[in-house]
């Protein structure tokens, strides 16, 4: 019996001090003293150490490394001269003679050259000649450099020009070449003597021919070119391509005087193939 009371005291004794440990463990939670390293403490300073290298400034530093490789490498800028400039021939001068090398976005690598003739004279024909020659060229070298600028692919990579003199009547001469073999002319033609522009009229005046009559002869050489084009196979001939090219017909052609003074005439033919038509060089 003894014994059996000795047992159930060591019990009671076991119960009260598991309730009182439970009690313990409750009121140590309730005031925090586990907490000793809060989580939200560290997830704090964590956020703390991020926020001293913003994510947001690499972005900015390679867009600053781009540009800055952008602008070390610009685009050619197209500047006139202020005044024109001498070339070998003392009647000639030039008011843009510029040339280069250019690699577009593709790794396309081409030279372009570029030139723009005056006449080195002083009369309000020579001024009034000169502007027109810079108005009507300029503009496509203007387009070429801005093509370069937002790194395309090149369409005219030079422009030139040839001087014809027959004694004291000067002509220009500028070849704009395309791709596919096409080729624009431009011609302009100076009397120094009498300091005066000479005209188409007057060209063909110089040959006995009026405008009209010299359309009536150019006619003739196109349909003429176009028959022999198509000798061996008249039935596939058309007239579309032919008709056009007698449309662009006119006295206001690209033409010019050579050195023995011989009329030379760009005439546009009609084509079997690629474009439409070609100018051809006919002597008159």
């Amino acid at each position: 019996m003894v014994i059996v009371i000795l047992l159930l005291a060591i019990i009671l004794c076991v119960c009260i001090f598991e309730k009182n440990k439970g009690t313990l463990g409750d009121e140590s939670v309730q005031n925090g003293t586990t907490t000793e390293e809060p989580v939200a403490e560290q997830s704090s300073e964590s956020a703390s150490e991020q926020t001293e290298e913003p994510m947001s400034e690499q972005p900015s530093e390679l867009a600053s490394e781009q540009t800055s490789e952008q602008e070390s490498d610009p685009a050619p800028e197209l500047i006139l001269n202020s005044e024109m400039q001498e070339t070998d021939n003392p009647r000639i001068g030039e008011i843009l003679n510029v040339s280069g090398v250019y690699t577009d976005s593709v790794d396309n690598t081409c030279h372009y050259a570029y030139q723009i003739p005056q006449f080195f004279a002083d009369t309000e024909s020579a001024k009034k000649m000169n502007q027109r020659i810079v108005d009507e060229i300029l503009p496509e070298i203007e387009s070429e450099f801005s093509v370069m600028k937002h790194g395309g692919s090149l369409w005219i990579g030079c422009i030139w020009y040839e001087v014809f003199e027959y004694g004291d009547m000067v002509s220009l001469l500028v070849t704009i070449p395309y791709p596919n073999d096409v080729r624009f002319y431009y011609a302009y033609t100076y009397d120094f003597a009498n300091g005066k522009e000479v005209t188409n009229l007057e060209l063909l005046a110089m040959r006995q021919m009026t405008g009209e009559s010299f359309v009536e002869t150019a006619h003739e050489m196109e349909e003429a070119y176009w028959d022999k084009s198509w000798e061996f196979n008249p039935e596939l001939k058309s007239i579309a391509e032919l008709e056009e090219s007698k449309a662009l017909t006119t006295p206001e052609l690209p033409m010019y005087l050579n050195a023995d003074g011989t009329l030379n005439v760009f005439i546009p033919f009609p084509s079997v193939a690629g474009a439409s038509w070609y100018y051809h060089l006919c002597e008159f």
